[in-house]
């Protein structure tokens, strides 16, 4: 078994749907990018915690999930 993981050209990252289980969340965020610099992070989040998200330097993109309908499922 290898003992290291080959890093991803990206990645994407499901956001918990709730504010201080998406802050709990953000130091993943952190190592991620820590052990995989050069991979593109993506964080995909719910309307009411997506905008946290884009103030955290390791993610390079937010996509913000629409309503549980299924109906605008991604925005960008």
């Amino acid at each position: 078994m290898p003992s290291e993981v080959r890093a991803p050209g990206r990645l994407v990252v499901m956001a918990p749907n709730w504010l201080g289980d998406a802050i709990m969340a953000l130091p993943l965020l952190s190592d991620l990018n820590r052990a995989w610099p050069a991979t593109h992070i993506t964080v995909a989040a719910r309307r009411s915690v997506a905008p946290l998200f884009t103030m955290v330097s390791a993610v390079g993109d937010v996509l913000t999930l629409g309503s549980r309908s299924g109906r605008d499922t991604l925005r960008t």
